[in-house]
């Protein structure tokens, strides 16, 4: 291309000097015949060019945007509680806690619980005693300071032994989980025996998962079988909606993730009825079950039908049959395995193959030359 001299200030505008011909008409003629929702790429996009294209403000990616039918929530930590509307919260952060085990972001599941960044708010040898005065004898201030602060001290030191086990490598992070804790605190540097001393209810949960199955496989089944009970119990008595005025039901933000540091973008979640949480909550136990049983099979042909004996209580007419392979296959709806379930066992199998190999191969035919 010749030189171009300019002489005008003018031409130091952009475009100065050229020729341009309008294109418009070539990109509309273009896009007229594509389909709706298609895309065309040049060959070196990236995904930063992409990202590009989103306004300033747009909600997907501005997760600090508040739109006008967006409110911020009222939630205080120090309103008193029905025991009714406590049940309530608990249940539903249940339900957060299943939506992580699935998949989801901590931002967009377990951390919507604003009481999770007020527990310095709500510990009873700080609390201010002027906030002692808007409790009763229906709404005593125990249920606030002790039960529910110690249920979420619970619930945050099962996700911190969840994360640890999920983080061993046996599954993906941002395939299988979402690991990312946005600065919030998994109380991990809280001993589970201190989190037990201030949460009688959640002791169980605890305890199934900081006990090692494979090496004290009776005491993992006693704790499966008081899990299993409160699990009933808790089903036969759901917890009722809260009233409209009801200060538990600012106790989640579904768009807390604007206050954290994530690089996720925003989204609220569908949360699934009570009863599909504790359906989720059985398959759990399902799973740590055959774990117990898993650990008390000392050979290696039982660790490939691994799952006989759970076939056996889930449908008892196949207890007759001799079954070899892969049982899990034969059930007509296998259940799911969380990739905490999936991790749990692969470590497990992983040390018992290696204590079975070493016995395989000090056996005599295995060392005849």
């Amino acid at each position: 291309m010749d030189p171009i001299i300019i002489d005008d200030p003018e031409e130091f505008l952009p475009g100065a000097g050229f020729d341009f011909e309008d294109v418009t008409d070539v990109f509309r003629d273009a896009a007229a015949v594509m389909e709706a929702g298609s895309f065309i790429f040049m060959d070196d996009l990236t995904l930063y060019d992409a990202m590009g294209a989103f306004e300033i403000g747009e909600p997907r990616l501005d997760s600090g945007l508040i739109s006008e039918n967006q409110t911020t929530s009222l939630f205080d930590p120090n309103a008193p509680l029905l025991p009714q509307e406590l049940c309530w919260i608990i249940d539903r952060a249940f339900a957060y806690e299943m939506a992580w085990h699935n998949g989801n972001p901590l931002s967009h599941s377990v951390f919507t619980l604003l009481y999770i960044h007020a527990l310095a708010g709500i510990d009873p040898e700080f609390v201010d005693s002027h906030a002692l005065t808007s409790f009763g004898p229906s709404r005593p201030p125990e249920l606030v300071y002790y039960v529910l602060r110690s249920w979420v001290m619970g619930l945050l030191k099962c996700c911190d032994l969840s994360w640890r086990e999920l983080s061993k490598g046996c599954v993906q992070e941002l395939e299988d989980w979402q690991g990312e804790k946005c600065d919030v605190s998994l109380l991990e540097g809280t001993s589970v025996n201190f989190v037990v001393s201030k949460l009688k209810q959640a002791m169980t949960i605890l305890q199934l998962m900081q006990v090692d199955v494979f090496s004290n496989p009776s005491d993992y089944q006693s704790l499966i079988d008081s899990a299993r009970e409160q699990l009933r119990l808790i089903r036969s008595h759901p917890s009722p909606q809260p009233e409209v005025s009801s200060s538990a039901l600012h106790a989640f933000d579904p768009s807390i993730a604007r206050l954290l540091k994530t690089n996720v973008p925003l989204r609220v979640l569908s949360i699934s009825p009570p009863e599909e949480t504790w359906k989720a909550i059985d398959n759990l136990l399902n799973g740590w079950q055959e774990a117990c049983l898993l650990a008390q099979a000392h050979s290696l042909s039982t660790w490939e039908v691994r799952t006989f004996v759970m076939l056996v209580s889930w449908a008892p007419q196949f207890s007759d049959y001799k079954v070899v392979g892969n049982l899990r296959v034969w059930l007509p709806n296998p259940p799911l395995r969380i990739p905490y379930l999936r991790s749990y066992l692969q470590v497990g199998s992983q040390l018992s193959f290696k204590v079975n190999i070493n016995v395989l191969f000090s056996l005599p035919f295995m060392t005849a030359s």
